[in-house]
């Protein structure tokens, strides 16, 4: 018990580790995930779902979310720089959840785009209850402020 306990202590360092990953020199990606985020609509984050259904065949294929192309560039952005990494084992620690606040640290906006990212893949509708629960816009909005920090400027140029 005492090494499962310690095993789960997230340090500083741990955290430091992670943002290390970020790719800072990938302007473009960054700009994405802003304006990704910045049109995002609440219709995007009320991801609908293509039900299964019976081909003619008899086979049955399975429901699964349809997300939106502006859903998608933050996805596809988050990846890009970086904040999706296998530094996180997100598959060994139960997922972030978005704190009454509504505001991450970056290292966990890290490890909430892993665990929403790779868990889609486990499990339709991860990305879906995320961007539902704004999960996905806290992640955004940490990184993006991060990352304005790190360049020395406020994030809108």
């Amino acid at each position: 018990t005492a090494l499962t306990e310690l095993a789960g202590r997230i340090t500083e360092a741990d955290d430091r580790r992670l943002l290390a990953r970020l790719d800072r020199a990938n302007s473009h990606a960054w700009h994405e995930l802003r304006q990704g985020l910045a049109e995002l609509t609440d219709e995007d984050r009320d991801v609908q779902w293509r039900p299964a259904r019976q081909n003619p065949s008899g086979t049955w294929t399975v429901g699964y979310p349809i997300h939106s192309e502006r859903l998608n560039r933050v996805i596809r952005a988050l990846v890009a720089v970086g904040a999706v990494t296998p530094a996180y084992l997100w598959i060994d620690n139960p997922p972030p959840t978005l704190p009454p606040d509504g505001r991450l640290s970056p290292a966990d906006a890290m490890r909430a785009a892993t665990a929403i990212v790779r868990g889609e893949r486990f499990s339709d509708g991860t990305i879906a209850q995320a961007a539902r629960d704004g999960l996905i816009d806290a992640v955004g909005t940490s990184l993006c402020a991060w990352y304005a920090a790190e360049q020395g400027h406020d994030g809108r140029t």
